[in-house]
């Protein structure tokens, strides 16, 4: 009787270490997808980042650029209104020694005396 029990568990032993055999083969095949897996994915991540990278380098050129075109638009601005002053104070001086001046026009006709 000893011997059936030492023959089954012999048995038992035996499967048992082919199930565990056949359970390590899936298990490294599982885990070298898993590492092939792992680094696609490590290189998709790399290049996600290099690409978002770009992307912000760009975003930063484009916001400086646009700042600098809003301090030359009011640069441009500034000179227009300071211009348009200068005219209009101008116009406003002319104005004022019209109205105190001297009547008639400057110098006259200038022709043959007779």
């Amino acid at each position: 009787e000893v011997e059936n029990w030492i023959a089954k568990y012999d048995a038992d032993m035996e499967e048992k270490d082919k199930e565990i055999t056949q359970l390590r083969a899936i298990y490294n095949e599982e885990r070298k997808e898993m590492t092939r897996l792992e680094e696609y994915f490590n290189k998709l991540m790399a290049e996600r980042e290099a690409k978002l990278a770009e992307e912000r380098k760009k975003a930063e050129v484009l916001a400086r650029e646009q700042a600098q075109q809003a301090t030359l638009t009011r640069a441009a601005t500034m000179l227009q209104k300071m211009w348009r002053g200068r005219i209009a104070r101008r116009e406003l001086e002319r104005k004022k020694t019209g109205s105190r001046g001297k009547k008639g026009k400057k110098g006259g006709k200038k022709g043959k005396k007779k």
